[in-house]
């Protein structure tokens, strides 16, 4: 195949796809230097400008250059380098603590992993954790005697998920999540009983408030308040308000201390 393609670009000098498909194979082999003068060419003749640019980052970096890697490896960011690209490479080893490459990291996980790095997607971090959860006007019940609740994010920060086990029985999971088209907090909440509520919300005044409805037996629509109160580190209150009057006069329908478990 080295043969092959060797042939063919002496034929075809600019015949971009042999030269690229030499360098693969001279990489393969460990031929750098050779490799480093396919993939020079396939720059030259504008062909995979981004895949040329990268090979050659990681050539030099083998070939212990520091420079000349970092300088190609720059030159592929703009042309659509992506995390994938470089964070499990270990060809890359030799520069990946450089600086430049650290702070190049950072961007390309940005636009990876959003959620890591969008600060209202960590608003409710105060409410990952394993939870006792009592009744808040009594104080010395029982740390679990309403039941006992663990959220934690899945999907890179995206999702906190709720799972919900209340201490008479019954079980339910939530999603809550920053929605980027509405700009506000989500939480889709569905219980083994069929029980659903599709809150939307915002984090303001050291709590996460959110607000939906739901249907009555009447198929009267009820709206409803969810408030998650910071009160320390390790507790939080939870707070279901109704109105069956639209919003005239509310009532408190479940009013929880959330301790955490040690």
């Amino acid at each position: 195949m080295l043969d092959a393609y060797g042939e063919i670009v002496k034929r075809e000098p600019a015949n971009g796809t042999a030269w690229f498909r030499l360098g693969l194979a001279q990489h393969a082999l460990r031929k750098y230097d050779d490799a480093v003068k396919s993939f020079t060419r396939t720059s030259e003749l504008k062909f995979q400008p981004l895949g040329s640019e990268v090979r050659l980052a990681r050539l030099y970096a083998l070939k212990g250059d520091k420079t000349r890697a970092i300088e190609h490896l720059t030159k592929a960011e703009p042309l659509g380098l992506v995390y994938q690209a470089v964070v499990p490479q270990p060809e890359l080893d030799l520069i990946r603590n450089e600086p430049v490459v650290v702070q190049m990291i950072a961007r390309l996980e940005a636009a990876r992993y959003p959620c890591r790095a969008m600060p209202q997607a960590h608003e409710f971090d105060f409410w990952i954790g394993e939870w006792d959860v009592s009744p808040w006007q009594q104080p010395n019940a029982a740390p679990a005697a309403a039941g006992r609740n663990t959220i934690h994010p899945i999907l890179e920060h995206c999702i906190l998920l709720e799972e919900w086990s209340g201490a008479g029985g019954g079980f339910g999971k939530s999603y809550n999540f920053y929605d980027t088209n509405r700009l506000k907090w989500r939480q889709i909440w569905m219980g083994d009983g069929g029980g659903s509520l599709d809150y939307t919300g915002e984090f303001k005044d050291n709590a996460m408030r959110f607000e939906g409805w739901t249907l009555g037996p009447n198929n009267q629509r009820v709206l409803q308040k969810l408030t998650f109160t910071r009160i320390s580190a390790d507790t939080v209150r939870q707070t279901f308000e109704a109105s069956n009057d639209d919003g005239k006069t509310w009532n408190v329908t479940f009013d929880a201390r959330y301790v955490r478990r040690k």
